[in-house]
């Protein structure tokens, strides 16, 4: 029987587990043969007695018991219930048999210390623990009441218990803090990811207004200019085909003009609407990613945002989003991105997921996204709590761009 592990363990300790589970069914097997070699040496010096076929019996059906188990564990993945009631009828029938195999065969003694760690592992906990006193008390009585009370009786059992509960505590304690650790690193590395695209977006926003502005402080303000000329000379004493032909040339240099503003403006994309644009994007990406319905939506009336401000709001939502589909086990996100009449801008992002405690959960993430509220001026909060979902809900000045 190979101890089971969780399909996101890293390879590390699915390795141990694995590892720690095939020493446990080994030192199980070993101690099995031990039993039945001793009932063969009974059989070939007495002959068939009850007290045998009692064990060899026995045996048979405590195998068969942990056979059923490790079946189960590798055959029940993701029916959770169904899993818990076999497991809980298999692992009591062992322990009866066990308990009977006891009685017959004082060798059976040497398998309480196996089928601890399996309870333990099994059952953990508490009701592990009471399973191990139950254990150890047939351990202890059943010998006792057949062959007589012992000092060595009482003690070895109740030592082999407390070494198996030590052990296991352990072993449940350095797995917690590897599963934590790697939990970290997953969100260390999710958030270095979520930095490196959004500063590349925030690149490309920045570069198309700076193309945007010199194409103003030049083409436009030149085409500009021509127009003003040609204006001022369609009003001076022309010949009226010399007049038709230079109104012609001022129309022109107009049509020109208001495309080269449209096309900088598109270039520009003021601050606002590329947020907003951004925002849309991430919430149509993540959804088809994931599968998990993200909104975006914009209420107000928009204002200029500044390339700075748009893109930390922009990466506040990002970490907010990944936060509530990869950890929270969110079935829908919304982001909502308000003006506000006093100039300011709010971003709520608002998730249905498993929630936290925000005064006793902290992370990298989390504690990114306080730093660039705080870097903008503006504030962040968090309403959470375990089953009711989280709402982030951000507000910074609305700077000018």
């Amino acid at each position: 029987m190979t101890r089971s592990h969780h399909r996101g363990d890293p390879p590390g300790i699915a390795r141990i587990l694995t590892v720690l589970g095939w020493a446990v069914a080994a030192l199980l097997v070993g101690l099995v043969a031990i039993v039945v070699l001793r009932a063969c040496i009974g059989i070939a010096e007495s002959g068939w007695t009850p007290a045998a076929i009692a064990t060899l019996a026995g045996v048979t059906g405590f195998v068969a018991c942990c056979a059923v188990g490790a079946r189960s564990a590798a055959g029940t993945e993701g029916r959770a219930r169904r899993a818990r009631r076999i497991r809980l009828v298999w692992l009591a029938a062992a322990v009866l048999i066990w308990a009977g195999l006891v009685w017959v065969a004082a060798d059976a003694l040497f398998l309480a210390f196996p089928l601890c760690f399996i309870v333990l592992h099994e059952r953990p906990g508490l009701r592990g623990i009471a399973w191990v006193a139950g254990i150890t008390a047939i351990a202890v009585v059943v010998p006792g009441l057949r062959s007589g009370w012992s000092l060595g009786g009482v003690i070895g059992p109740v030592l082999g218990a407390a070494v198996a509960v030590v052990i296991s505590a352990a072993l449940e304690a350095f797995i917690r803090q590897a599963r934590e650790r790697d939990r970290l690193i997953g969100e260390l590395t999710d958030t270095r990811d979520r930095l490196a695209a959004a500063e590349r977006e925030s690149g490309v926003l920045a570069e198309r207004a700076r193309i945007g502005r010199d194409l103003h402080d030049t083409v436009a303000q030149a085409l500009s200019s021509i127009q003003l000329l040609l204006h001022a000379a369609e009003r001076g004493a022309l010949d009226p085909a010399v007049r038709a032909d230079v109104r012609l040339a001022r129309e022109t240099a107009g049509d020109a003009l208001a495309e080269s503003r449209r096309f900088i403006a598109g270039l520009r994309a003021d601050a606002t609407d590329g947020l907003a644009a951004a925002l849309q994007r991430l919430a149509v990406e993540t959804t088809a990613i994931s599968k998990v319905p993200v909104g975006a939506h914009v209420t107000g009336d928009p204002h200029d945002l500044d390339e700075v401000t748009a893109g930390e709001l922009l990466r506040i939502a990002q970490g907010a989003v990944a936060n509530a589909v990869r950890h929270a086990g969110a079935t829908r996100v919304d982001l909502t991105l308000s003006h506000l009449g006093s100039g300011e801008v709010a971003l709520d992002v608002v998730d249905d997921g498993a929630g936290f405690d925000p005064a006793t959960t902290s992370g990298f993430g989390l504690q990114s996204m306080r730093e660039r509220a705080a870097a903008l001026g503006g504030t962040l909060s968090i309403e959470s709590a375990p089953g009711r979902g989280t709402a982030v809900a951000v507000t910074v000045p609305g700077r000018a761009a």
